[in-house]
């Protein structure tokens, strides 16, 4: 399982992530690149820090349960992403 982690030095940097960036397309690339941290700049020069994580089998029902303890509005900050290719 892959899992990347976006967040910025400001508010809203998993947010900017979303909306300005291919998840799948970062994580091929990082992968790609033997990168596990990646720094993008987004459309007004904002940071928005990336970290690749790899696990072995883990239940998708157990990172739904994981999310229900997560606030959504710090969610807008930094968040995960699980990405299948």
């Amino acid at each position: 399982m892959i899992v990347l982690k976006a967040y910025g030095d400001y508010d809203y940097g998993a947010q900017t992530f979303e909306e300005q960036f291919d998840k799948k397309k970062v994580a091929k690339e990082m992968i790609e690149d033997n990168m596990k941290e990646r720094t993008l700049l987004a459309e007004y020069d904002e940071e928005v820090h990336v970290q690749l994580y790899e696990f072995e089998d883990v239940d998708p029902d157990f990172i739904d349960f994981v999310r229900d303890f997560i606030d959504y509005d710090s969610t807008k900050h930094t968040n995960f992403y699980v990405i299948d290719f």
